[in-house]
């Protein structure tokens, strides 16, 4: 299965709420979405724009989050290429 199967519009929003502990939240729900997905689909919908809006936040430890996602994201990516 895709994980961008998985990954819902509400997810996004969350991601963009202004709590941070909705936002920490949603980021780790991201995770556990990509930890369980083997591959990632090339279109992920309004997901890079949100992650690349997270890397602004003010909460340092979600920016540390959103860069481990971008990292997994950019490895998944790269699997699919040799599979």
């Amino acid at each position: 299965m895709f994980c961008s199967e998985k990954i819902t519009q509400e997810l996004v929003n969350e991601m963009a709420d202004k709590n941070w502990k909705l936002r920490k939240e949603a980021l780790e729900k991201l995770e556990a979405i990509l930890k369980e997905a083997p591959f990632v689909a090339p279109n992920l919908g309004p997901l890079p724009e949100a992650l690349k809006l997270r890397l602004n936040d003010n909460n340092k430890i979600l920016v540390r989050t959103v860069l481990c996602v971008k990292y997994r994201c950019m490895m998944l990516e790269i699997l699919c290429i040799f599979y």
